[in-house]
């Protein structure tokens, strides 16, 4: 166990992401009091390390702190003897660093949150592998712990911290907190290390604690060649459960074949990492069998480090780079707007419209965005593009789609265009707003109607 002190630490003043906030709020809070901790968990290079230590630098003339770096060769009694001398010393705040590989921190860290933190210590862990983290808040923390996810590095905080407007640098290198994801080499070196190596690394922990043993005996090797298949699936196509499979283990360097069940749980671990989510898609058909008809809502994954996707696209398909990052941009505005807007008052999907009968697809909407509350929704198209012309707006003005979605959605507040220059309003009343602008004023007011009449007011 390695103590840091403040004098090691450098942070060069790097700008906080969010969720620095958040874990100053548990630190400035008596919820220790209550037997709470804040973990702090999410993929390599995410920021995690950075917001213990900028939290400790900049507020050490208000609270001391101790700052805790576990190794392999630390025990859950090595912290429990630092933590001792804290409570002596009447520290405010411990950092503990990598707690993850501290082999018997699952089995013992309930103790934190009964013992120590209700003696006042405002405990903060953090650690790569992120499935035992969750695990031990599933279970020997449950109930105890306040989580922070890092993994995902939204557009707004990527353009704050990095120092840009522009959404082609999110999709070119958005998800880790350096511009290091520069090609696909790159990308699966991360893929293998923050990924499938954290699954890795987390199941060995967790074997103990399970009766599915079946990915537990995988290498890290074939646990990659598995990950980098689903992200392919992820990214580009959607096989089904058993042709992945299939795919998988005819791979030379797969020696414990993979099931159907074991993808199945292998999904959920990337989703429980963070590093994998959905949009929705609302699909409606049309039949001359049965006229139109809406779909349920459907899901398309979306992979929460955009460059990952941008490389492995650009390796894996004929699709010129502008493309890539055109079909790109639209699935991350959706998804960025999604969580931006409250659940309880907005819904937020892609529109498919299809001819049932011949197997095609008529046209759609991007995106639209349905107020809830008032049963109203706004319908948008979105480009890279920095020209504007009518081609771009055809289907979210067509008069037949209208009437199919003013049935389902209400009333139409408005129809935009998503590009890459200024705001303007086009005579048929189309308004054209700038995609990165768009973005970051929808998550600053966390309210479409605010926001739209924000950007618009000048136009």
């Amino acid at each position: 166990m390695k103590e840091l002190k403040l004098s090691d630490i450098d942070i060069n003043k790097k700008e906080k992401r969010n969720a620095y906030h958040a874990v100053l709020d548990f630190i400035e809070s008596d919820r220790c009091y209550d037997g709470e901790v804040c973990i702090i968990y999410g993929l390599h290079r995410t920021g995690k390390t950075t917001i213990m230590q900028q939290i400790m630098a900049e507020n050490a003339d208000r609270y001391s702190f101790m700052f805790l770096e576990s190794s392999k060769k630390d025990t859950m009694e090595d912290v429990y003897a630092y933590l001792d001398e804290a409570v002596k010393k009447k520290v405010h705040g411990v950092f503990i660093d990598e707690i993850t590989k501290v082999p018997d921190f699952i089995e013992n860290s309930a103790y934190l949150a009964d013992i120590y933190a209700k003696e006042g210590l405002r405990i903060v862990l953090s650690g790569d592998d992120s499935l035992s983290i969750v695990f031990a808040q599933k279970s020997s923390l449950f109930g105890r712990t306040e989580t922070i996810s890092t993994t995902y590095i939204s557009f707004e905080e990527h353009c704050r911290v990095l120092g840009t407007k522009d959404i082609d640098d999110y999709i070119s290198y958005g998800g880790v907190m350096d511009r290091f994801i520069i090609d696909y080499q790159s990308a699966c070196r991360h893929l293998g290390d923050a990924v499938s190596g954290n699954i890795s690394r987390s199941l060995r922990s967790l074997a103990k604690y399970s009766n599915h043993t079946e990915l537990f005996d995988v290498s890290e090797d074939e646990m990659k060649t598995a990950v980098e298949k689903m992200v392919e699936r992820y990214c580009n196509t959607s096989p089904t459960a058993k042709e992945l499979a299939d795919e998988i283990n005819a791979d030379t360097k797969i020696i414990h074949k993979f099931t159907e069940d074991m993808l199945a749980r292998l999904e959920n671990a990337l989703i429980d990492l963070g590093f994998v989510s959905a949009i929705k898609h609302q699909e409606i058909d049309y039949s001359q069998s049965y006229g139109w008809k809406s779909l349920p809502v459907g899901r398309e994954y979306y992979l929460t480090q955009p460059a990952i996707r941008y490389y492995y696209l650009k390796k894996a398909t004929d699709k010129e780079k502008q493309e890539i990052k055109e079909d790109m941009a639209k699935q991350a505005v959706v998804f960025e707007v999604s969580g931006a807007l409250p659940l309880e008052k907005y819904s937020v999907y892609k529109i498919l419209f299809r001819d049932a009968d011949r197997n095609k697809t008529l046209g759609g909407y991007d995106m639209l965005i349905y107020d809830k509350t008032a049963n109203s929704y706004y319908a948008f198209e979105i480009t890279l593009a920095a020209e504007a012309n009518d081609e771009q707006y055809r289907h979210i003005t067509n008069e037949k789609f209208r009437e199919i979605i003013d049935y389902k959605y209400g009333g139409r507040e408005a129809v935009c265009v998503l590009y890459s220059a200024e705001p303007f309003r086009t005579t048929d009343g189309v308004m054209y707003l700038n995609i990165s602008d768009f973005v970051r004023e929808v998550t600053k007011c966390r309210d479409i109607k605010e926001a739209m009449g924000k950007l618009s007011e000048d136009i």
